[in-house]
Parts: C-alpha cells; structure tokens; sequence
C-alpha cells in the first residue's frame, strides 16, 4: 500500500512535527489493523510542491494536519484542489485530518470552492483541530461528519522520550521559563495592531519582571530561520549572555528545549501544544483565531491571553510555576487516533479490536525518529535560508539598478541644468546690458526733455516780447 501524506515543510518546526508525529501514529493505527511496516510505502510531499505522477501513484492520501485551510498568503486552497481533482479522477480515498482554518476568507466564492472539494467522491472523512462549528458552512452536503480530534503534535511525549529525558536530566535544579520569539511582521500579517517594537517591549518588561522576582528564564524560537533573526536583533539590543538564547535548528532541539524548561509563555501555537504534551505549563499570547481553541480544548481558556492584555504575563507566570498537576488528557490525546482507525476501518473494509491508550504510547515511544531525521529539517532550514538570501540579494540587484538609473537621471540632470545655467548666465549679461543701454536712454530722454521743458518755457516769453515790440512799432 502507498500512502502518500501531504504537510507542511517549514523552519517553524512546528509544522514538521504535525508530519513526524502523524505519520508514527498512523503507522500505529495500520500495525493495529494488522498491516505492517513491510506492506506500507509511507512518502511525504509538501502541499506547495505538488508532484501530479506521486499523486496519480498514491493508493492513500492524507493531508495530514496543521492550517491548511484557506485562501490567504499560503494559496493552500489551490493545491487542495489539485490534488482532490486527481485523486476524484482515479478513485484514490482522501482523508483530511486535523485540519484548522487559516484566515479563510469567509466569501461566497470561497466557500463555494471548498465545498466543492469537500464534497468530491474521493474525500471520504475529515477531522479537524479547531472549532468543528467553524467548518459548517464548508461541508454542506458533505456525507461523512466533520469530527473534532487533538493536533498530531500532542503525542510529542511518547514519540521523543529518549530526548526529553535527556533534557530534563542536563536541566539546573532551579525553575526555567522558556519565553518564545517570533518574527516582527507575524502580528500585522494575522491583522494584530502589534509591531516588532511592541514584541521587543512586551520580552524587555517580561525579563525585567522575572529578574527581579529571581526566576530564571531563556528565549526560543520554534525555529524559524526569521524568528532567528529577529530574536537576534533583540539579543543585541538586550546584551544578555549567550547561553539565555536556544536557537533551535530541528524539530528534536526545539522539543529538547521546551522539555527543559518548567513553565512556557509562548507566542507559537505549537510551542503549547509541545508544551502541553511534555506537561509543561504554558500561556499563549493570542495573534491568531486559531490559539484560543486549543487551550479552550485543553481545559484553559484563561491562558489565552490578548495581545492588548501582555502586561498581565509577568504575574501569571507565578501561577504557571504553581500547576503541578498540569498533564495531557489521554481521551483528548486517543480523538485523533480513534478518527484514523475508524477511518481506515471503513476504507480498508477491516475491523478489530482498537488498541487502548498505554499500548499506543508504548508503540509510539518505539517509533522515535532516529537522528537522521533531523537531515530533513536541516536542509529545510537551509532552503528557506538560501530563500531568504535570494529574496534579499534580489531586493538588493534590484536597488542597486534602480540607484545607478537614478544617478543616471541625476547625471542628466546636472547636464540639463549646467546648460539651463549657462543659458541663464548669457540671458543675464543680456539683461544687464539692456539695463545699461535702457539707463543710457532713459537719462537722454531726460535730457531731451529738460531742453524741451526750457523751449516751452521760453516760447510764451519769446512771443509776448515780439508783439509788444510790433505795438510798440505802431504806436511810433
């Protein structure tokens, strides 16, 4: 049997342990239907990178949890698309498991088109992480129910046990709270009126607050080559020891790292949910609709915070290192596994018996991913670095060209106007010595005119002195 899962590749970590954790417990649900590894071909495709011939060769599709849903940024809806077209056309069963929404643009055309997918022949069952209620309008007309399951990621616990004890026995004696960085834009991006200074204002006054309450703590990211970044700006600025900031490069350093602290204040979903299997207490600061489900699911609502309410993080942490009866609910954790094997119970025509929850953790733990595994994550990290890279040399070509075509056109510039300045130059002389010869002309007229006031002056004189003369002559 070729089952083909369909995830996604990332450097948030996150999401490369929905994949890891899914894939082991669906290994487990097949061994407990009595299909082992030798009759299964497990291969996994990113949902950006649709490869059309595994598809067509696939005799299972799962796309196997995380935000998939949605017609943001991600454009997942489109390859969703593709891949249901495909499998509808060769009969190929599609289950969705542990979907959530990912900022769905609730329009008229979109819901349309996720119905239609919904509703195709191939998709035979779907589950989902959030909100169950929040799929209604999607699957109208939908023969299977929508069932509300735990996120792959919840049985972190089992799969990674050898590395979380290796954590927690390298771990000081004394309490760590792990404080998760995320990347400055991811705030505005999820519509948050919130901007890397307030991030680095909220981490400056939380450290601060745990300093001077004598509670140690270390800065994380989720592993996100830009969460990297900006949790490095941030260092600099901070001028912290080195040793306060982990900076994952795996999936395993990332859960290596949760398990070694005693309480989390996150900002990545994923981080709680991590958090939530090691049973490590955390709070979520809330910068998607997706956060408040989960812990409403896990039984704390209350550790949902907003963004508007951040200050109010330093005195919860107190109550975070107080729970000590914080762990993962096993009916939660078996909703996800009891979805599979019903599932494939129903696709594969088989019954049995299901396993009970010890026997699932017990083959899970046997499952732990070998340390080769990490090559995946490390060449992941490696691309979207080379992406990054690329994007900003590309940015930088590009602002070299457009400054050489500006210092161009100022070049141009210069030219025009030294010759607009010679012109004016030559149009000045010009001026200047029609100024002269208009002051030339201008003082001979005041000279003809002076004559000509004398000769007007002098005419009536000239005149009466001739008549009296005449009269004179006649009187004589």
């Amino acid at each position: 049997m070729n089952i083909l899962l369909i995830s996604f590749y990332d450097d948030n970590f996150g999401d490369m342990l929905i994949r890891t954790c899914f894939r082991a417990l669906l290994t487990v649900v097949l061994e407990n239907l009595g299909i082992g590894t030798d009759d299964v071909v497990h291969s996994s495709m990113h949902i950006k990178d649709i490869d059309e011939q595994r598809v067509c060769s696939s005799d299972l599709i799962f796309f196997a949890g995380g935000a998939m849903f949605g017609v943001n940024n991600l454009r997942t809806l489109d390859h969703i698309e593709a891949v249901t077209a495909i499998a509808d056309e060769r009969d190929i069963p599609v289950v969705f498991s542990s979907l959530g929404l990912n900022h769905m643009e609730d329009t008229d055309e979109n819901t349309a088109r996720l119905n239609a997918v919904l509703r195709r022949p191939c998709v035979r069952a779907m589950s989902v992480r959030e909100n169950a209620e929040v799929f209604a309008p999607f699957t109208t007309g939908c023969s299977y129910p929508v069932l509300p399951v735990c996120d792959p990621a919840v049985w972190t616990r089992y799969l990674y046990d050898e590395d979380i004890r290796c954590a927690r026995r390298d771990k000081p004696d004394h309490p760590i709270i792990g404080i998760n960085v995320v990347r400055g834009g991811l705030f505005t991006a999820n519509g948050r009126n919130w901007n890397i200074e307030k991030e680095e204002d909220y981490l400056l006054s939380l450290s601060s607050v745990l300093e001077m309450s004598g509670i140690d703590y270390r800065f994380y990211t989720n592993g996100s080559f830009l969460d990297n970044n900006t949790m490095g700006h941030f260092a600099r600025k901070l001028e912290h020891a080195d040793d306060r900031f982990v900076y994952p490069d795996s999936t395993r350093e990332v859960i290596r790292a949760i398990a070694s602290f005693d309480a989390v204040v996150a900002i990545r979903m994923h981080s709680s949910i991590i958090a939530y299997s090691l049973g490590v207490p955390s709070l979520n600061l809330i910068w998607n609709d997706k956060i408040p489900p989960f812990y409403r699911n896990i039984g704390y609502p209350d550790r949902a915070i907003e963004l508007s309410d951040s200050d109010r993080v330093p005195e919860l942490v107190n109550r975070l290192l107080a729970d000590t009866d914080y762990h993962p609910d096993s009916d939660y954790m078996m909703s996800l596994y009891r979805f599979l094997f019903d599932t494939l119970c129903a696709i594969l025509c088989q019954s049995g018996e299901i396993y009970p929850f010890e026997q699932v953790c017990d083959r899970m733990r046997a499952l732990s991913p070998p340390d080769s595994e990490d090559v995946t994550d490390y060449r992941t990290k490696l691309q979207r670095g080379k992406y990054c890279y690329l994007t900003l040399f590309n940015i930088s070509q590009n602002r070299k060209y457009e400054i050489k075509e500006l210092r161009r056109q100022l070049r141009r510039s210069e030219i025009r106007l030294q010759k607009l300045n010679t012109r004016l130059s030559f149009t000045q002389d010009k001026l200047d010595s029609t100024k002269q010869s208009l002051k030339k002309k201008s003082a001979e007229a005041a000279r003809y005119k002076q004559q000509l006031d004398r000769i007007y002056h002098l005419f009536p004189v000239r005149v009466y002195r001739w008549l009296r003369q005449r009269l004179h002559r006649r009187a004589t």
